[in-house]
């Protein structure tokens, strides 16, 4: 059993907790009651609302305390300055609050709640966000269906990158519209500054966005300071928010006016300041435009429209969530093989935040938290050894039912550093590699007296070692070293078990050994097929020329024989 199922397997009841501020002791069986008390200290003295890691999250944290909760047996592993780094990967860290309340709960046998605690700490800045994408960045100037037009009643002017509306008439309205292809079903933003100059400052401007014949919505203010969000259905006038004040309005002068769509909802900003949010209707069409109400001029200008889209928040592993991070992988990787079975998505987990873990930069803040100065950690060493008891713990699960495959696991290293990956390899192909070693040595002792165990023991290491040297190829490839070495060490083996055959037959009897070695061609040319480095492929193809050149000559003097006797 690996350090880590061990030290997993008692884990609800005993820990190793790393902290910064204390070392631990191989001939103690319990935290001392002193440290108990400091570090439940350390966690009363918090505020009850936990929000270091999560400003949207309050937990309470336990408000009372028994000794058995707090009480910590002391694992086999040794404390040495040399083997404490080793089995430090397998130890829960207690670096921080979150570390603290997190390990409290699994005290208390909810593994869930935990996990969620570290998750939040460590993760929660890594969201996406919703940014703009420029859709059209002006559709006052990019369009050409802006008309202009005055009569009695009204004066429609475009002037360079500004519209003008400028109304004689105390009553009705003037509504230009242009298309734009917006999609109503995505999220979106609707913008553009305004500038009211003269008229009666109680009629209401604005944005007119989805537009189709008379059917409409407006997003209108006035100049003495008030908002309204207005649906107009051929003819029937719905204010979908009533006529509010709005002290964001900058009274008679300049106003920027923006919608903006996310999800479900559309929500109001005047000089980028939210007045109010209402839920989203479908568009009636693709009309944009403006409104103006009653005896007004008023000028519009950078008309915009954008898309939102989902981008990446980088992650970073700093020194408050690194801790986090590394508990959540060991509890994953416990979770993983936990009463004998396996569950593979917890495994995958513990291994994506493993790579976290190693590749980070924050290897020195680690290191004297494990025990000061006084401990020297070697990365290299490390690693081996986490690897090495990671590939014990799953290696009877691969490639079976309810297990994970060979590939899914080499994939799950794809992003490791390039050394990290052929550790990996290493480690977990070093068995398949030292079995065909050792039928290899088998074959070595069983072919030394006679030409009938010599061609024995060829055949039968090509039998035994088949499966793993094809697996091996599959998995490693012919470019890996390892591979190449142990291929070439097979094929050299089975070549000269062949060798011995023919030439202890040809000690005996030369036209016995030049007609059998036939029999051990199909080993031969197995060799050959596996061997990868051109030394040992031109000798075995030398050998197997002259093979096929004594077969070919044999045949020849036995077919003369018989005509030979046909004809007497």
């Amino acid at each position: 059993m690996t350090a880590y199922t061990q030290y997993f397997n008692r884990f609800l009841n005993s820990f190793n907790i790393l902290s910064g501020h204390s070392t631990r002791s191989d001939h103690s069986t319990a935290i001392p009651v002193g440290h108990k008390i400091s570090r439940q200290a350390k966690v009363q003295s918090e505020s009850a609302e936990m929000r270091a890691f999560d400003n949207d999250l309050q937990l309470e944290l336990p408000t009372e305390k028994n000794d058995f909760l707090a009480d910590e047996t002391s694992t086999s592993f040794s404390n040495s300055p040399v083997a404490k780094p080793l089995y430090s990967p397998f130890w829960f860290w207690n670096s921080n609050l979150a570390d603290e309340l997190a390990l409290e709960f699994i005290r208390e046998g909810d593994v869930e709640k935990a996990r969620s605690i570290w998750e939040k700490a460590a993760f929660s800045k890594d969201k996406k966000k919703l940014v703009q994408a420029v859709m059209i960045d002006d559709l006052i100037s990019q369009s050409s269906d802006w008309l202009p037009e005055q009569d009695e009643f009204h004066s429609l002017t475009k002037n360079g990158d500004e519209y003008i509306i400028a109304r004689e008439k105390q009553t009705g309205s003037s509504i230009p519209c242009v298309f734009a292809d917006l999609n109503d079903e995505e999220n979106w933003t609707i913008e553009v500054d305004t500038q009211w100059f003269e008229g009666i400052d109680k009629y209401s401007y604005g944005i007119v966005f989805g537009r189709e014949q008379n059917n409409y919505y407006s997003f209108v203010i006035t100049g003495n300071g008030h908002f309204s969000l207005v649906k107009q259905t051929k003819g029937d006038y719905n204010e979908i928010i009533p006529w509010k004040k709005a002290f964001a309005i900058n009274q008679c002068g300049f106003n920027h006016l923006l919608l903006k769509k996310t999800n479900d909802q559309v929500e109001l900003y005047i000089n980028n300041n939210y007045v109010g949010s209402v839920k989203s209707e479908p568009f009636f069409g693709k009309g944009f435009g403006f409104k103006v109400w009653g005896n007004q001029k008023v000028a519009f200008s950078k008309f915009r429209f954008c898309n939102f889209v989902e981008q990446e928040v980088n992650f970073e592993v700093t020194q408050e969530n690194y801790s986090c991070i590394k508990n959540l992988s060991m509890l994953n990787l416990g979770l993983a093989t936990k009463n004998g079975g396996f569950h593979a998505e917890e495994f995958k987990k513990g291994i994506e935040l493993a790579k976290l873990f190693y590749t980070s930069n924050q290897k020195e803040g680690y290191r004297k938290s494990i025990g000061g100065e006084q401990y020297f950690y070697n990365p290299e060493k490390t690693i081996q050894f986490y690897l090495t008891e990671v590939v014990d713990s799953v290696k009877k699960y691969v490639d079976k039912p309810q297990g994970i495959s060979t590939g899914d696991l080499l994939n799950l290293f794809a992003d490791f550093p390039a050394e990290t990956r052929q550790l990996f390899k290493s480690i977990f192909f070093a068995s398949r590699i030292q079995k065909i070693d050792r039928e290899i040595g088998t074959a070595k002792v069983t072919k030394k007296n006679t030409a009938a165990e010599a061609a024995d023991a060829g055949k039968k290491l090509v039998k035994t070692t088949r499966e793993d040297i094809l697996y091996l190829r599959n998995n490693l490839g012919e470019s890996n070293p390892e591979y190449a070495g142990v291929a070439d060490r097979l094929a050299r083996a089975i070549m000269q078990c062949g060798i011995d055959y023919y030439s202890r037959m040809f000690d005996v009897d030369y036209k016995i050994a030049n007609t059998n070695i036939e029999l051990y061609l199909p080993e031969h040319k197995y060799a050959l097929n596996i061997a990868v480095s051109g030394k040992i492929k031109d000798r075995l193809k030398e050998v197997l020329t002259l093979y096929q050149k004594i077969i070919k000559e044999a045949k020849a003097r036995n077919v003369s024989k018989k005509d030979k006797k046909a004809i007497a």
